[in-house]
């Protein structure tokens, strides 16, 4: 989880800039969390007491109301709809939480769908849950990274053949799943160490907060951890029932 909610802050620099980043400084000024971390803590919170994620995805949704939501779950956020049918990221940008929550690929894969259905019901929505969620679960069991670009390519059929130099000059915002979740999945891939995947999910511009932020959930399971002054610093930024939240779901993850 850390290494999704790093990535959500580090990134919200640097989203809707005129220009995009040449280079990244972590925790720059203003740095923020965004939906993104609310969001994962919702899911957190939903594997940890059994709630529905509809219950969970409101009650933080609706205690941190300014946090920058899509057009379509904020809709779904303020009314008693039973399930939102948008095809953007916002399920992607949530999922891992069930990455570390459970014991196979095929029970993280069926999570992902139904975490994903209360509010991202729509097809390209759910697979773009499901990539991240295999991705990072994959990284986490010592998956190597052409097993996992592999993977991804065949189960999902999303092309990873990017070349970042013309990421970095032509990418421009798109928070649908179809138009960010293989992107990060690709910054991830030609990253180093965790650190650096999130600056190439940064660079590339466009929705840079959760583009790093499902990048770095990947990353994290892959590199092992995070670096420990990141995770300070983002303490510093967050509430503490956030905080608690992830040291509680971290014990009871096992991870």
């Amino acid at each position: 989880m850390w290494g999704s909610i790093i990535g959500d802050i580090a990134g919200s620099v640097y989203e809707h800039k005129d220009e995009k980043a040449r280079q990244v400084v972590f925790f720059e000024e203003g740095a923020h969390f965004s939906d993104d971390s609310v969001l994962t803590i919702a899911v957190a919170d939903a594997l940890l007491t059994n709630k529905s994620y509809a219950d969970c995805y409101r009650y933080w949704g609706r205690r941190y109301p300014d946090a920058g939501y899509g057009k379509f779950f904020k809709q779904w956020l303020h009314s008693d709809a039973e399930a939102g049918q948008s095809f953007g990221n916002g399920a992607a940008m949530r999922i891992s939480p069930v990455a570390c929550w459970f014991n196979t690929l095929g029970e993280a894969l069926a999570e992902a769908e139904r975490s994903a259905l209360i509010t991202h019901a729509h097809p390209d929505a759910i697979r773009g849950a499901q990539a991240i969620a295999a991705s990072t679960f994959m990284a986490r069991k010592g998956a190597t990274k052409a097993a996992i670009k592999d993977y991804v390519q065949s189960a999902f059929d999303y092309n990873l053949n990017f070349s970042l130099p013309q990421l970095i000059e032509h990418y421009t915002f798109d928070s649908t799943a179809p138009g960010s979740v293989p992107q990060a999945i690709f910054c991830f891939l030609e990253s180093v160490d965790y650190k650096d995947a999130l600056t190439k999910a940064i660079i590339i511009g466009g929705d840079t907060d959760t583009l790093a932020c499902m990048a770095g959930g990947i990353a994290e399971g892959f590199y092992g951890g995070v670096p420990q002054e990141l995770i300070d610093k983002a303490v510093a930024l967050l509430p503490e029932e956030f905080v608690a939240m992830i040291s509680q779901f971290k014990e009871k993850a096992g991870v």
